[in-house]
């Protein structure tokens, strides 16, 4: 997670980088349905499922405000928390999904409850079931 964030510190949300930046950080479904969205967003001129930055869960989101990640008390969540200038700070739970060695986002959950899974109209998965095959 430090390094996504540490490589998306910048004015441009993360699913506009490249595919395979997307699939080195993300599960291959999840990475898929990211650039599908962002096709769809540049054919129609309009907003898809995505208006926001999937990292910040904010569409003008503060990019230099210090960050807190942490394990959760489950091996496969972690809690990442922004800590702006706003009265209450947003944190995020990423799902982690592991494939030959390396551990990618299988799912977003935010602090509203929703999933970028969701979101994106993907199946949602179970937490037992987030190292199964995409």
């Amino acid at each position: 997670m430090k390094n996504l964030y540490a490589e998306h510190r910048n004015d441009e949300p993360v699913q506009k980088a490249s595919v395979a930046i997307l699939e080195k950080y993300f599960r291959p479904d999840l990475a898929r349905a990211l650039v599908r969205d962002r096709q769809c967003a540049e054919a129609s001129k309009e907003v898809c499922r995505i208006d926001f930055d999937v990292l910040y869960d904010s569409q003008d989101p503060d990019y230099k405000a210090p960050l807190s990640i942490r394990r959760t008390s489950s091996s496969r969540r972690v809690q990442m928390c922004l800590e702006s200038t706003a009265p209450e700070r947003r944190c995020i739970s990423y799902l982690g999904y592991s494939s030959a060695g390396r551990v990618r986002v299988a799912d977003i959950i935010y602090a509203s409850g929703s999933s970028l899974r969701a979101i994106l109209g993907l199946s949602p998965l179970e937490h037992a079931g987030a190292n199964t095959a995409p």
